[in-house]
């Protein structure tokens, strides 16, 4: 008969090892920790302290004269916009990122234009308005359409370096009677909402979370 039972000498290692094994996870998770407190308060305000643009966390449209031509043909891009999502809808934020967790909750759809400067065909060819205004800008390597259903709440993140801004474009705004409390945009300590046919430009670098609490969608360009 055939003893199966550990000697005291082999549990005392398998708990030896065990501990290690907390030890270390516990050591990785506080080094990540670490790193990434030193990533948010060295990294990050260094960077936004040199940016090349200035310090947000809002810059004024006005610094960038030639998106104005996105605000004088909003109307265009709001009807055409809209004349697509009635056809169809965007699809969800998971849809397209799985991996995210800024907003798990199904309310937001977008639907991507272009990507680091390569166009998405069977998405521009639907605005065909927009994407000729597009096309005239040379440093706009993202573009999207965003739509943020009522309930909606985009969790506090933010970008990587302040090598992006991100412009958005009013097309289709809820009127709210107290902005931005149920409708708006909150980037680093600073808060905005929207208004139909006006641009906001914020650096992606600093912290942001959007919400509306209204009751209809709020759309963007």
């Amino acid at each position: 008969q055939t003893n199966h039972e550990p000697s005291g000498r082999s549990t005392g290692v398998f708990h030896f090892v065990r501990g290690m094994r907390g030890a270390l996870r516990t050591a990785a998770q506080f080094m990540g920790t670490l790193l990434d407190l030193v990533y948010d308060y060295f990294v990050i305000e260094y960077m936004i302290k040199n940016s090349l643009v200035g310090i947000g966390p809002f810059f004024p449209p006005c610094l960038f004269p030639h998106l104005e031509v996105l605000e004088e043909h909003w109307e265009e891009i709001r009807d055409e916009v809209l004349s697509v999502r009635i056809a169809e809808r965007f699809p969800l934020l998971q849809e397209v990122e799985p991996s995210q967790t800024w907003e798990t909750t199904g309310k937001w759809e977008i639907l991507l234009l272009r990507v680091y400067n390569i166009d998405i065909p069977q998405n521009v060819q639907k605005f065909p308005k927009l994407y000729r205004l597009l096309s005239t800008l040379d440093d706009v390597p993202t573009a999207m359409i965003s739509l943020l259903k009522p309930g909606a709440h985009i969790a506090p993140h933010c970008g990587y370096y302040n090598g992006v801004l991100r412009y958005h474009l009013g097309l289709k705004i809820p009127r709210t009677p107290t902005p931005p409390s149920r409708l708006g945009i909150r980037v680093g300590n600073q808060w905005a909402t929207w208004a139909e046919g006006s641009a906001i430009m914020f650096d992606d670098c600093y912290e942001h979370e959007v919400w509306n609490d209204s009751d209809s969608d709020r759309v963007s360009s």
